[in-house]
């Protein structure tokens, strides 16, 4: 993410809503040298607007995303639409000869993925699931610290991840109400699983190169979610690399001290991600190693704790170095961390879990050939 990429790659935006304006337009205010906006595209005209002004320079607004796929001038396409348009939007790309990334997630069910992969893989062009946190400059310096030595962490052994949100407050604050598509289990593919814990069980697979092979899952479907919108799941979840997890997702939590948290226990080593005040989304990343030495102190346990620092190479946001990175593979400088054959396993286990609360059962995870 720190190479040259030359030339501005130019891209096309198509969904111009919160999470665009928001997130998807800092990396080309911030880097206009490298990454440059030249069309985005929604159906409602006034964000698309907006979107372009909050850029700036000569962007190009359009109604019609067959408008901006057509365009010579684009070298790429971000889609930042709600889920239920993925699919669609992400052929389309494809067809256009337009590499693509899609915000996560990049479809809602295994069939859609498969079929794009298919057409994905057949044409030569990349599709990227946008699971930004893969970016985290954070992250990628405990990736790097996993790597350095057996005896940081050693062999992961167990985890947990905590998910929690009081979606009512984010939806009447927007001015959706009760009336949102993430409520819609067709529309959003599911509920708090999908929309808020893909995150931190993305990030689990991203930082020990481990794939969830079974889980088992139980929730609850209440009101005003429906059409099998999950909005509480808790699931036992087993590893490749034969650690085993829990999630806790709950998207109706009346009041919530935070509303992410993550803690990985290595036989050397430990992670962990907590607030450290009431009100944060979530907390520094902090970690801490026996560096292959054994315990032989009660209190030795409380010892050696330290703040992740970030990557001295990127940039603090992880969407900025999300765009860099996804102009690095346009351009042919490099190889996805987060193409579809690295993102299955994610929507995988997802859909796993909906199955398991469905139906009270042990599940097996899919893999992506079927074997």
């Amino acid at each position: 993410m720190t190479a040259s990429i030359g030339k501005p790659v130019r891209f096309g935006l198509i969904g111009a809503g919160a999470i665009a304006r928001n997130s998807h337009a800092r990396p080309f205010i911030e880097q206009r040298d490298r990454l440059q906006l030249v069309a985005v595209c929604d159906g409602v005209e006034t964000n698309a607007r907006a979107m372009a002004d909050a850029v700036g320079g000569d962007v190009a607004v359009h109604s019609d995303y067959r408008e901006l796929l057509a365009r010579p001038d684009i070298d790429a396409v971000i889609v930042a639409t709600p889920h239920f348009n993925h699919a669609e939007l992400g052929r389309a790309s494809v067809a256009a000869g337009k590499p693509v990334l899609i915000e996560k997630p990049v479809v809602c069910t295994l069939d859609e993925f498969r079929e794009l992969y298919a057409l994905s893989e057949a044409a030569g062009v990349a599709v990227i699931a946008g699971q930004m946190r893969r970016f985290e400059p954070e992250v990628v310096w405990l990736r790097d610290w996993l790597a350095a030595s057996p005896t940081n962490f050693g062999e992961l052994r167990s985890f947990d991840i905590q998910s929690w949100q009081n979606l009512e407050g984010y939806l009447y604050e927007g001015g959706a109400g009760l009336k949102h598509w993430l409520l819609d289990g067709k529309r959003a593919g599911g509920g708090v699983v999908i929309s808020l814990a893909i995150h931190q069980l993305d990030l689990i697979r991203y930082l020990f190169d481990a794939d969830y092979v079974e889980v088992h899952a139980s929730g609850r479907f209440d009101s005003p979610f429906y059409n099998e919108a999950e909005s509480s799941a808790v699931a036992t979840l087993k590893l490749s690399n034969g650690a085993t997890g829990l999630l806790h997702a709950n998207y109706l939590a009346p009041r919530v001290p935070f509303c992410e948290a993550l803690s990985a226990f290595g036989s050397h080593g430990t992670i962990f991600q907590h607030v450290e005040r009431q009100g944060d989304y979530r907390g520094p990343f902090k970690y801490a190693t026996t560096k292959g030495a054994p315990t032989t102190g009660w209190t030795q346990q409380w010892e050696g704790l330290a703040t992740v620092p970030p990557h001295p190479s990127l940039d603090t946001n992880s969407f900025v170095n999300q765009a860099l990175d996804f102009a690095e593979i346009v351009t042919g400088g490099k190889a996805s961390r987060n193409g579809l054959a690295q993102n299955f396993n994610t929507i995988a286990v997802i859909e796993a879990i909906a199955r398991s609360i469905r139906t009270g059962a042990t599940v097996a995870v899919e893999t992506l050939k079927g074997e």
